[in-house]
C-alpha cells in the first residue's frame, strides 16, 4: 500500500492499494489492471481509518 496524491483514490482515502505475485507478476493495483481484485484489500483497511488504515502487529511479532 502507498499514499498517494489527494484525490487520486478517494473511496480508500488515497491510498493505492497492489499486490505482486512470488512469481513477480502484477496480480493488481487500485485504480489500474485488475484494481477490483485488490479492492478487498482497502476495503478491509477501511476498518482501520483511526490509525491511518494501518493494522497493528499481533502482540506475539512485536519485540519487548
Amino acid at each position: 500500500m502507498e499514499k498517494i496524491p489527494l484525490g487520486c483514490a478517494s473511496e480508500f482515502d488515497d491510498w493505492r492499494y497492489e499486490m505482486i505475485m512470488l512469481n513477480s507478476k502484477l496480480f493488481g493495483i487500485t485504480g489500474g489492471d485488475s484494481n477490483r481484485t485488490v479492492d478487498v484489500c482497502g476495503e478491509c483497511h477501511l476498518q482501520v481509518v483511526e490509525g491511518d488504515h494501518l493494522f497493528e502487529l499481533p502482540r506475539e511479532f512485536l519485540r519487548h
